[in-house]
């Protein structure tokens, strides 16, 4: 039994999101929540600064930069 095509969807759409921004070598790419906590963090945002995306997640945005 497939899941619905919803499910389907947000997991292709989620891939394709990853995928960018594992792509991006020269730019730190981040998304935040609507409270301004970091929630995803691109390699290149390790490289460029010298935090993971393990110490960033749940970081308020405005106390980091």
């Amino acid at each position: 039994m497939q899941p619905p095509s919803s499910i389907r969807s947000a997991t292709v759409a989620e891939a394709n999101y990853r995928t960018i921004v594992d792509s991006a070598i020269d730019s730190a790419i981040f998304s935040m929540d609507e409270a301004g906590q970091i929630r995803s963090w691109s390699s290149a945002g390790e490289g460029m600064l010298g935090w993971n995306e393990a110490e960033m997640t749940a970081r308020p945005f405005a106390s980091t930069f």
